[in-house]
């Protein structure tokens, strides 16, 4: 079963603020997290995030040098059916830094 992704308000305003070539990398990992959330996430727990979601983390390497780890913040849905995005957050770790 897949679940349906749905984006809070959050999440869509952190997507726009990515560099658009790592934001386009989102679609294939929300597809590839609605298939397997519970073998691709860990529980959230401070410091790195707040303990009442799931966290999907990714790394995302460009041949610049720029290297990122992407984590998706999710809840799942009471439908059990539905993965609420609540947060999306990109740390840098190497390359030219963001404009």
């Amino acid at each position: 079963m897949n679940y349906t992704i749905a984006l809070s308000e959050e999440a869509q305003a952190k997507l726009f603020q990515l560099p658009a070539d790592l934001a386009a990398l989102l679609p294939d990992h929300f597809t590839r997290l609605a298939a397997h959330p519970v073998t691709l996430s860990i529980p959230g727990a401070p410091p790195a995030s707040l303990p009442d979601r799931q966290v999907y983390a990714f790394p995302a390497d460009f041949p610049d040098g720029r290297r990122f780890t992407v984590r998706v913040h999710f809840r799942y849905g009471q439908d059990e059916a539905t993965l609420y995005v609540i947060n999306v957050t990109a740390i840098q770790h190497a390359g030219p830094s963001l404009p």
